[in-house]
């Protein structure tokens, strides 16, 4: 997926870094101007013959803004079907069965723009309380434009969160512009501030346009029919369909054509998800129905392993409207934006779980940057987007979380290999199963540690240890290693260390975040730190988690790392998983001027 001698694209030359406000500790700095709107200033490029970018094979999360400023000109008269644009598949295939029903070869072909008015809800998976629930984070409003020949896409969005603290902050509305593979924000995004999109994202948005909307599949098979495949015939809902087959940027992409209307029932693929690898990906089409001269699905349903994480119910479709001269240049902030060919081939084999996490609070770098600190003799801050912390011991080093991602997990332990020559790593205790905060885990486990986990979620982690990873093939792939699971149990503690050193992992089970919350206190040289993740977010300058700080301290009050009165034997230094190492007084210096009551007394100062 070369584009480097593409000369019909201009190609950036700087990259800016895909780094954001995701990170807690930038946030804190502050995170761009909510009032940035997309005027166009920056000029986008066009590119009609770079099949490998944008449309051509990739997608784009969903949503409509009935009042957006999208650009379309009044007058434009899409309402009824032309039949004299269908064409009859000579070889009765299905290919051409579900070309003929969507309205003809010579429609598909004709398509020059496209607008898709929307509103649906978002849910995220691998983030709730226990695994197998999903949780809604958004609900949106949207409209989708699409400049077919150009590949550029925009999409004007309003977007209200109903995730835990999020939910009070305002509606999100802005827009993203792609032009081809790159890509730009136009205003505030949650935790993400207006300007360039990186790489994975632009890949992972337009992947999911092109599933949302299989016309695009249908539109690359008639010009080229190399790219279509038979797939056999299934029954689904009790029809019959006949199935049609596409490569995909993972696995092949599937439809399945209802033998008797032609119409496409649903769309079977599989690809990546950051922490339970492979995972099937299915999207269902309802209610088609013509709208000017080619028939469009009226409800899509996306669902990742079997659950329903994107839902949309279309309001409105324009076919060929007269776009505004500037509805796809790029926002302003875009600035220029480069080109990463391995993320944006990330994003379109990840396309579910980077959307989701986009659309509840920031963007997911595959491997963000981290900085290895000396927090104490024998104790490593790798602080970044997100900390962990690495403990040395006489047996080799201790790990307290492996986030983000497989690839962000095996950089973590080549940096412990340098800075620690020849010293094993024989545990990574995490502090919860949030797929955000763990899915670098099985890296740690092919380079031989032990995963010590929370109660219930035992099986769970067996099964994430032992699970296929050939869409993006992980280190744990290919190691010859017996994965270990230690599990702590309900309410109980688990430990670790040597004469020096000790280090104790307590199971928090009340609190409302996740069911097998671990804390971990690291006791050494005469201080105790404390490693917490999400409950407090020290250093932050807000609670994210309702509920969180307060749990995290009575948690510190329970297991007698404090006392009642809120009082360390020894200095005690909290270590969170974002935001940055604060003593307990800093912490609760921070707390009291937030107005929110952990239980403590008053500090003065």
């Amino acid at each position: 997926m070369d584009h480097s001698n593409d000369s019909n694209r201009t190609r950036r030359s700087t990259l800016l870094g895909a780094l954001s406000c995701a990170s807690l500790l930038a946030l804190s700095a502050g995170c761009g101007d909510d009032s940035s709107t997309s005027d166009g200033a920056t000029a986008g490029t066009t590119d009609t013959g770079d099949s490998t970018s944008g449309m051509s094979n990739a997608s784009t999360e969903g949503g409509t803004d009935s009042g957006s400023t999208s650009g379309v000109t009044e007058g434009t008269d899409t309402t009824a079907a032309d039949e004299s644009d269908t064409s009859t598949g000579a070889d009765g295939s299905a290919f051409d069965q579900a070309v003929d029903a969507v309205g003809g070869a010579d429609a598909l072909e004709a398509l020059e723009g496209l607008q898709i008015t929307a509103s649906g809800t978002r849910h995220i998976d691998y983030e709730e309380l226990e695994p197998g629930e999903i949780v809604a984070i958004t609900n949106y409003s949207a409209t989708y434009s699409f400049d077919v020949p150009n590949e550029r896409f925009r999409v004007d969005k309003e977007r209200v969160s109903l995730f835990e603290a999020l939910q009070f902050f305002p509606p999100a509305v802005f827009s993203v512009v792609l032009d081809g593979n790159v890509g730009g924000l136009s205003a505030q995004a949650a935790f993400v501030p207006p300007g360039p999109m990186p790489s994975q994202h632009v890949g992972a948005l337009w992947t999911q346009q092109r599933l949302l909307n299989p016309h695009f599949y249908l539109r690359e098979g008639l010009a080229d029919s190399s790219l279509v495949g038979e797939g056999g015939e299934e029954d689904v809902d009790g029809r019959p369909h006949r199935i049609v087959t596409f490569a995909g940027p993972g696995e092949e992409i599937r439809l399945f054509v209802d033998e008797e209307t032609g119409f496409i029932s649903k769309l079977e693929t599989r690809e990546n998800h950051l922490l339970v690898r492979d995972v099937d990906i299915e999207v269902r089409y309802a209610d088609w129905d013509m709208r000017g001269s080619l028939a469009f699905p009226q409800a899509v349903e996306l669902l990742s392993a079997g659950q329903v994480i994107h839902e949309e119910t279309r309001t409105g479709v324009q076919i060929d409207p007269a776009f505004e001269d500037r509805t796809f240049d790029l926002p302003r902030e875009a600035g220029e934006p480069a080109v990463d060919e391995h993320a944006f081939e990330f994003g379109q084999q990840s396309h579910a779980a980077l959307t989701a996490f986009f659309s509840l609070i920031a963007y997911v770098d595959e491997e963000p940057m981290f900085m290895p600190q000396p927090l104490g003799p024998g104790l490593t801050l790798l602080a970044g987007q997100t900390n962990s912390l690495a403990v040395s011991y006489d047996e080799g080093l201790i790990l307290l979380e492996a986030p983000t991602s497989p690839a962000h997990g095996t950089n973590l332990v080549e940096s412990l290999e340098t800075s620690f020559p020849g010293t094993p790593i024989t545990h990574v205790v995490q502090s919860h199963y949030h797929y955000d905060r763990s899915s670098g885990v099985r890296s740690l486990v092919a380079a031989g540690a032990t995963a010590v986990v929370g109660h219930g979620v035992g099986e769970f982690w067996d099964e994430i240890l032992s699970a296929e990873s050939t869409v993006r093939p992980d280190a744990l792939a290919s190691a010859d290693v017996v994965p270990v699971v230690e599990v702590v149990a309900e309410d109980a503690t688990f430990s670790i260390g040597d004469e020096n050193v000790s280090v104790t992992a307590y199971h928090l089970s009340d609190n409302p975040h996740s069911n097998d919350m671990l804390i971990t206190a690291v006791e050494l040289g005469g201080q105790r730190y404390v490693y917490v993740g999400d409950l407090y977010n020290a250093g932050f300058g807000a609670t994210l988690v309702l509920g969180g700080p307060e749990s995290f301290f009575a948690g510190l009050r329970s297991t007698g790392l404090i006392d009642t009165t809120c009082t360390s034997d020894v200095p005690l230094t909290i270590v969170p998983s974002h935001g940055v190492p604060l003593s307990l007084a800093d912490s609760l210096a921070e707390l009291q001027g937030l107005g929110v009551d952990v239980g403590c007394p008053p500090v003065v100062r």
